[in-house]
């Protein structure tokens, strides 16, 4: 029987230069958190609802409050509205229909809609799930998607990661994702989002570069377009024009592009990855095949971004789907009947992970952190500390 699993939990418990995180006791500030989201299509978003709400089950942790927020695909979608101030748990009352303890709802604030609690919540996001599968009113352009990375890639191809050079050749996408931002409009009517260090992952057409919009030196964007580009699949959606070139998954470099968190004097970076699975999972039929060497890609990314954060000492704390959660998952990741399972088994299986001892230690600093977060929303990092001096 063949093996959907990858080495990500092997390799992560052998990296040299790992250390622990710092004792929040040594601290005499807030510690310094960045949250890390990865890809993982409309099932992936659920994962997320699931996992973030028990992080903060857990510790107390808010993702609003940390220090650099990086998405990447269905991970910028949660990145774009903790930036703009969506507390933990509000993904998954919205997916429950709105239920959730007392305590829950009172940590959801002005998130609770207040009298519209008693809205058919999974019904309304069921119906805006739907409207990811539009199609475009264009017609799709006949051909490669980018004829001039297509020319590059092959003249030479060691200059650009295989993934990036095969999505030039791919055609351009039929849907269209506009119902994305049409959804963030509700809460970021235009520009970017509060939070001064919301990153947003995609990838140039033209170029096949990586682009972090957000960061210092990216070209201007509203969030909304920026996180449409990013969650753009090549070959299923159509790419999205900010200023003069056009943008699709920044999943194309790496679903989490977790190393973009280096050099910003972090104390702890939490990577949530949807793609990256932490356990094996039997490979049985045709789709599960196909996917399964998504997968080792992603963990293999994944696993040689860990690394570089470890050589620099950073310590991270990594959550991915269990075998449990790959069950959940089923063979589509853009089904959306799965979705309220797939957040459920999430809640459960992070909820064992965060218990485990060798996840003691980030667990105490994200507890610190949330303890301390009334003194500062954003924790400013020495880059930032820099660049102002």
């Amino acid at each position: 029987m063949e093996l959907d699993g990858d080495l990500t939990a092997q390799a992560l418990g052998n990296l040299p230069s790992r250390r622990p995180p710092p004792s929040p006791a040594d601290l005499d500030r807030r510690p310094r958190i960045g949250l890390v989201l990865g890809a993982g299509g409309v099932l992936g978003n659920a994962y997320l609802n699931g996992a973030v709400a028990a992080l903060w089950e857990a510790t107390g942790f808010e993702p609003r409050t940390s220090s650099v927020l990086i998405g990447t695909s269905a991970g910028s979608i949660h990145a774009a509205l903790y930036g703009a101030g969506m507390p933990a748990v509000f993904g998954l009352w919205r997916t429950r229909g709105g239920v959730l303890p007392d305590a829950d709802v009172v940590a959801l604030g002005p998130w609770s809609h207040g009298p519209d609690l008693d809205r058919d919540l999974d019904r309304e996001e069921e119906l805006d799930l739907r409207d990811l599968f539009l199609p475009a009113r264009a017609l799709p352009r006949l051909g490669p998607s980018s004829k001039q990375l297509a020319l590059r890639a092959a003249l030479r191809p060691w200059a650009h990661p295989p993934e990036v050079a095969l999505s030039a050749w791919l055609p351009e996408g039929w849907l269209t994702n506009a119902a994305i931002g049409v959804m963030l409009r509700r809460v970021v009517p235009s520009g970017w989002v509060p939070h001064p260090r919301t990153w947003v992952v995609a990838s140039n057409v033209r170029t096949g570069e990586r682009t972090v919009f957000g960061r210092p030196g990216a070209p201007r964007a509203h969030v909304d377009r920026a996180v449409r580009a990013s969650c753009a699949i090549p070959a299923l959606y159509r790419p999205v024009r900010i200023g003069r070139d056009r943008y699709v998954d920044g999943g194309l470099h790496s679903p989490s592009n977790a190393d973009l968190a280096r050099g910003l004097d972090l104390d702890l970076v939490v990577v949530i990855s949807p793609l990256s699975s932490l356990e094996g999972h039997a490979a049985t039929g045709l789709v599960d095949r196909y996917l399964a060497p998504w997968r080792r890609f992603a963990g293999r990314r994944l696993t040689s971004e860990i690394a570089a954060l470890a050589a620099d000492g950073v310590p991270t704390l990594c959550i991915g789907p269990t075998a449990a959660d790959q069950a959940a998952f089923g063979r589509n990741l853009m089904d959306t009947r799965p979705r309220v399972q797939v957040s459920e088994t999430a809640v459960r299986s992070v909820r064992g992970l965060l218990a485990a001892p060798d996840a003691a230690e980030a667990v105490a600093l994200l507890r610190a952190a949330a303890v301390r977060d009334r003194d500062a929303a954003y924790p400013p990092t020495s880059a930032d500390e820099d660049r102002a001096g």
